[in-house]
């Protein structure tokens, strides 16, 4: 078994330096968030990716998607744990 790395919030910050990054997603919108909810929000992004054992580049992937905007919409709604879930494979 492999040994897995602990993702941070400073692994989200990283994600804006990620050229692949369109501009939306949960980085996107983490934005409009109060520096609480965005600190608090985080903290329950990177609990489920670690939770998963996701990689950095999981992490991006997420945080550069829609349903990752979506949790950014309400990170503290019924629906986030979904969108934190979603299915990103097209």
């Amino acid at each position: 078994m492999s040994k897995h790395t602990a993702l941070t919030a400073d692994d989200i910050q990283r994600g804006y330096d990620n050229n692949e990054w369109l501009g939306w997603g949960y980085l996107g919108g983490r934005e409009h968030l109060s520096e609480d909810d965005r600190n608090r929000a985080d903290m329950i992004v990177v609990a489920y990716a670690n939770n998963h054992r996701w990689d950095a580049n999981r992490l991006f992937v997420w945080l550069n998607s829609r349903p990752g905007r979506w949790f950014a919409d309400d990170p503290f709604g019924r629906h986030a744990t979904a969108c934190l879930g979603a299915d990103l494979t097209d």
